[in-house]
């Protein structure tokens, strides 16, 4: 019996990402197959060991000091908007139109419309 088919039904398993056709098949071929049977068992007991040590935390402080960092560079630009203003108010910067979007008559108007 072939179960290449089936190892990634088991991981899907594993996921809760089995469609209700996908799991029936599966657990078809699982009482058929002590092989996938041993698999299915081994990956639920990693993913149990592994969620017994939950998430990392972050570090203490970690939130306080990134959103000082978000109000520190905020802060700064301002200034550098404020300082700025009235060295480049001297300049005149000619604003360049972008190009329009041409709209172009089609032969076929009357059956398909502008392109």
């Amino acid at each position: 019996m072939t179960c290449s088919r089936y190892e990634e039904l088991l991981s899907a398993r594993i996921d809760g990402e089995l469609t209700d056709t996908e799991a029936s098949e599966l657990q078809a071929h699982l009482g058929a197959c002590a092989t996938c049977r041993d698999r299915l068992d081994a990956m639920i007991n990693q993913q149990r060991a592994l969620s017994a040590y939950g998430a990392p935390g972050q570090p203490e402080g970690l939130r306080a000091r990134i959103t000082k960092r978000i109000g520190l560079k905020a802060r700064v630009e301002r200034e550098i908007r404020r300082e700025a203003a009235p060295i480049l108010g001297r300049f005149h910067f000619p604003c360049y139109p972008v190009a329009e979007k041409k709209t172009v008559e089609s032969p076929l108007m009357g059956r398909l419309g502008r392109m």
